[in-house]
């Protein structure tokens, strides 16, 4: 979650850890919190130190941090706001919320609330980084008492006037409703990326899916144009070209035919093929693909086993198994 950037100066609070991120967001205004005794990594770090940022186990998100936030202003990062996310989703308002919280700390006159809001904190070091960094690692826990916390701490006046609703808060917008949790979700879309069938990842991060149906086409169950390989970068952007996706080796529709070994990809299609690419999505055998002399049917399942073999699983027969002396031949 984005707390993995914060900007700390020291103000006139009790004797506490306060810390929390950047700017207003779509307030336009500016928030400075307290840090009077903010730890990272078990050590002190020094108020005002100015762009704090966290990696701390299960929070390195440093790579995904700019798709949320935008580290140089503090606003909106590119993804969290875009047609996939901003109008689609309560991503926004979970900030928003969140962000409100973490600024009780530098709100001498709702310090009560800082106090309740201190609770949430399960990482054992008494500040708001250590509630951010148990709500990343377990957003559902106590998510209906931190609203409530919220709703109280910043009451909604009854008025219909927009500049009275929204004078109270830093951050805009904010949730309404009690969510069940406060994780912080986003979608994708681009290369290819249209009916995923399996999705896999490898090492790297980097996702990698056969489609079932090529995006834009008005493909169904019995007839369609098949889709190709679709890969994400750990960041979220296409690796693979828009709309076919990474083609190759007879591919023509995948279902959960994906899978993703230490240097290649796997595929089994609709087009009773198996292809094979490499993790730049180059193919790496023939143009008709891997046929076994037309013993493959419709590909379904495919995985690899710890001795290289790769196993697959189709609708006109029980399994076949590709063994090395093939993965060799390629």
């Amino acid at each position: 979650m984005p707390t993995s950037s914060f900007t700390c100066s020291p103000i006139p609070v009790r004797s506490a850890s306060c810390c929390f991120w950047g700017s207003g967001g779509a307030t336009g205004r500016t928030q400075r919190a307290g840090n009077h005794r903010l730890e990272r990594d078990g050590s002190p770090v020094p108020a005002g130190q100015g762009p704090l940022r966290v990696s701390h186990g299960a929070l390195d998100c440093t790579n995904n941090v700019e798709l949320f936030v935008d580290t140089s202003s503090g606003t909106w990062g590119r993804t969290v706001i875009d047609a996939n996310n901003g109008p689609q989703s309560t991503t926004l308002a979970r900030l928003g919320t969140l962000g409100n919280l973490l600024a009780l700390c530098g709100l001498p006159s709702r310090q009560d609330a800082w106090s309740q809001l201190l609770t949430f904190d399960r990482s054992g070091m008494g500040s708001t980084l250590g509630v951010a960094q148990s709500l990343a690692r377990r957003p559902w826990q106590g998510a209906g008492a931190l609203f409530d916390l919220f709703d109280k701490a910043y009451p909604a006046p009854v008025t219909a006037n927009p500049e009275e609703r929204q004078s109270e808060v830093t951050y805009l917008p904010y949730l309404s409703w009690r969510p069940e949790d406060f994780a912080l979700s986003l979608k994708f879309s681009g290369g290819g990326v249209y009916s995923a069938g399996r999705i896999s990842f490898a090492a790297d991060g980097t996702m990698w899916s056969g489609q079932n149906w090529m995006p834009g086409s008005q493909a169904g169950a019995i007839r369609g144009i098949g889709g190709g390989l679709a890969a994400l970068r750990p960041d979220g952007s296409p690796l693979s070209p828009a709309i076919t996706g990474f083609t190759g080796m007879g591919i023509d529709g995948v279902g959960w035919g994906t899978a993703v070994g230490e240097e290649k990809v796997w595929l089994s299609s609709f087009s009773s093929t198996i292809g094979v690419f490499d993790l730049q999505g180059r193919p790496l055998g023939p143009a008709q693909g891997i046929t076994l002399d037309g013993r493959i049917g419709q590909g379904q399942g495919i995985g690899i086993a710890r001795n290289g073999d790769v196993c697959l699983t189709q609708n006109q027969s029980q399994r076949q198994s590709v063994t090395n002396s093939i993965l060799r031949r390629i």
